[in-house]
């Protein structure tokens, strides 16, 4: 559910329940101090109800000093969930392939994106690429391994034989240019 959808559904209860049950007020005063303790229980309970992957975001607006309003934090959460759709979306082939340079810079620079599974609730992939549901992917084989299965190719001392008469010949020979086409020489001047 999106952040925005989530808001307003609570926006909607929490509307219905001061319809039904409005906070009076009094002379005293003590009316103000009844709606900003309830406006941070409101916000708690917002913050307490978002998705996980904005755990980050939830620990820093907890640690805001003075705790910010219910509508700063529903902004703060909303641009949180914006930048992680653009990081996430997929990109068509050639913009993938055109920004593949981008990509490795932001690495370096420390900005790294935290991919979530929603299968088994941990950050650092999806679940297209869950080990849970599609397993381990098989262990390629050690460099001993791989080089002893294939055998360097070896010239028998015939071909080696051929191969130096063939070079001795090209030194001999010299180097030479084939040109096809139209030539410039005297006759073919015109004028």
């Amino acid at each position: 559910m999106s952040v925005s959808l989530y808001f307003t559904q609570l926006k909607s209860l929490w509307d219905e329940l001061h319809s039904i049950a409005p906070i009076n007020p009094c002379i005293c005063g003590n009316a103000k101090s009844i709606i900003d303790q309830q406006n941070q229980d409101r916000a708690m309970e917002f913050l307490q109800g978002v998705h996980d992957r904005f755990s980050a975001v939830r620990g820093q607006i907890l640690l805001m000093d003075p705790f910010p309003s219910i509508q700063r934090i529903y902004n703060i959460v909303r641009q949180e969930e914006k930048q992680q759709e653009i990081n996430f979306r997929p990109l068509p082939a050639e913009e993938s392939a055109a920004l593949q340079a981008s990509k490795v810079q932001h690495r370096t620079q420390g900005k790294r994106s935290h991919p979530y599974c929603e299968n088994c609730n941990k950050y650092g992939h999806t679940v297209a690429t869950c080990y849970q549901i599609h397993g381990f992917p098989n262990r390629p084989p050690k460099k001993s391994e791989s080089s002893s299965s294939t055998p360097a190719q070896q010239l028998s001392s015939a071909q080696y034989q051929k191969l130096l008469s063939l070079l001795a010949k090209e030194d001999t020979m010299g180097s030479s240019v084939n040109l096809a086409g139209p030539s410039n020489e005297e006759d073919d001047w015109s004028g």
